[in-house]
């Protein structure tokens, strides 16, 4: 860790005294480093996908999320009053740390509610943003591209073995994409975190209460079903079956703070679900092929076949058990928007 001391002193923090490795992050590089005082603060070498615009509008997405009272990150100066610094073409940029932890699963329902409060909150102080955000992954979110993008890989692959254990998988997310193809067409764009898996939101060091949302490279603007669906897909994945009580208390949480959201956005919320989980099962088949984006967990998988084939089926029988308890899940949806006194 000496080689990155000089890095952590190039900002405007004190003296610094300590360097770790910090967090499980398949993206950055990323430290916790400490100063002469204890105070803490992340180091990030940014991923060659994240390009230094991005620090741009972090900078001022964090800065209306304080005028807001909202907890967040924010990023450090450099000494000469910069966001980053560049070091042969690699970007370092400094966090303020959140005291707090993460967690991999919820152990109660008021957990769930306090993450859904936090991020109907976090909308809600962006909902009048009118930031034009420099900084964007290719095809992020983009479900029909990363549809078609899985129909080329497999006439690429049509002759291979590799077609025939995955060919039923991409036939079954193709025959239900074009069920739901254009089901977010016509709601409003708004600014969501975008990458809403549960080990981006942090906690209170007892695990009582949400308190910021982290990992902020893919905030930008979007339809809000996609950033609710995403956080149902995490968050109320009890292996491979919806949680419905976790999924009712995070809902209930959002609905009491999301102030703004419309009828049809409320309405959106199953199609939003649907969509992102057909996207992710869509982008592991598409690697099961070509073996070549996603990281490999070398722990629990011998190849990047295995293990994307593995999880896109997982998603598929996530997406079943969605469709079977559906009607359930508009009933939880319908009752938490009567008991707020909401419209629909």
């Amino acid at each position: 860790m000496k080689e990155i001391i000089p890095i952590a002193q190039k900002f405007d923090i004190g003296k610094v005294t300590n360097v770790s490795n910090y967090g499980s992050g398949l993206i950055n590089e990323t430290y916790l480093v400490q100063n002469s005082d204890n105070q803490k603060f992340v180091l990030q070498n940014l991923h060659k996908l994240i390009t230094k615009e991005v620090l741009i509008d972090i900078d001022i997405i964090t800065n209306e999320l304080e005028s807001k009272n909202i907890i967040t990150p924010k990023l450090l100066k450099t000494h000469s009053g910069g966001l980053f610094i560049d070091i042969d073409r690699s970007i370092w940029r400094m966090f303020t740390y959140i005291k707090g932890v993460t967690i991999e699963k919820f152990t109660n329902k008021n957990l769930a509610n306090s993450a859904g409060r936090l991020i109907g909150s976090f909308h809600r102080a962006l909902v009048d943003c009118k930031h034009q955000f420099q900084h964007k992954i290719p095809n992020f979110h983009d479900t029909k591209f990363i549809i078609n993008n899985l129909i080329k890989v497999t006439d690429i692959f049509i002759n291979s073995e590799k077609h025939k254990q995955l060919n039923h998988l991409a036939d079954f997310v193709f025959t239900e994409y074009k069920n739901i193809e254009n089901s977010l067409t016509g709601l409003p764009e708004r600014v969501i975190h975008g990458d809403l898996k549960l080990n981006n939101i942090r906690f209170d060091e007892k695990e009582q209460q949400a308190i910021c949302l982290i990992d902020l490279d893919t905030v930008g603007t979007n339809k809000i079903a996609i950033d609710i669906g995403d956080a149902v897909r995490s968050c109320c994945n009890d292996e491979n079956k919806f949680n419905l009580e976790i999924l009712e208390n995070l809902l209930e949480g959002y609905f009491s703070s999301a102030s703004f959201i419309t009828e049809k956005e409320i309405k959106s919320i199953p199609a939003g679900i649907e969509t992102i989980i057909l996207e992710l099962a869509a982008r592991y088949i598409t690697d099961a092929y070509e073996e070549k984006y996603f990281k490999l967990d070398k722990i629990k998988f011998n190849s990047l076949y295995d293990q994307n084939e593995s999880k896109a089926e997982s998603l598929i029988m996530l997406y079943n058990d969605f469709q079977n308890n559906l009607d359930i899940i508009q009933d939880i949806t319908a009752n938490i928007v009567i008991s707020k006194k909401l419209t629909l």
